[in-house]
């Protein structure tokens, strides 16, 4: 039972997380893993809480003036070409190999979230193919660890496609 009061805590933070910035898996996926639920498990988990994130967002954001339907469906196939990747890597490993490397993940996710990134101007072209790129291996982490997918998507779209933080 106390198992269940803690994960409700950590879920509600974990929600508020993600309404404001994205990143809350990396506080639901080491509580579900204090738990006792499997690696695997965790990261599914969390993975399937941030679909309803996801389209109740893209809902919002749709309506909002502004808003670049074009390059969002331009991020849509290397985010899901990297995730695919990131999903079947990790599910191909073995359960103290994937507890090792998610508390990395997590601890990787933090610095991410607290580092005070800046912008510096628009893009450039070369930027936007540093952006693509940045896109891939944006899924890859999102489809193998779920955490912070969200912020580090704001980052790609800040810093290599000069979007500003509102847009």
């Amino acid at each position: 039972m106390n198992e269940i009061f803690i994960l409700g805590i950590f879920s509600f933070i974990m929600g508020f997380v993600n309404s404001i910035a994205g990143g809350g898996g990396v506080f639901g996926v080491p509580a579900m893993l204090a738990i006792g639920l499997p690696p695997v498990n965790a990261l599914t988990l969390n993975r399937i809480s941030d679909i309803g994130n996801i389209v109740g967002s893209l809902r919002n954001y749709k309506k909002v003036d502004g808003f670049d339907a074009r390059l969002a469906y331009l991020a849509v196939p290397p985010i899901l070409i990297g995730a695919f990747v990131g999903a079947n890597f990790i599910t191909g490993l073995s359960e103290e190999t994937l507890n090792q490397i998610v508390l990395g993940a997590v601890c990787v996710g933090i610095l991410l979230l607290i580092y005070p990134f800046q912008k510096s101007g628009e893009a450039k072209t070369q930027h936007k193919w540093l952006g693509v790129a940045a896109l891939i291996l944006l899924g890859f982490w999102d489809g193998a660890f779920a955490m912070a997918g969200g912020t580090f998507g704001v980052l790609i779209f800040v810093l290599l496609f000069g979007k500003t933080y509102v847009n």
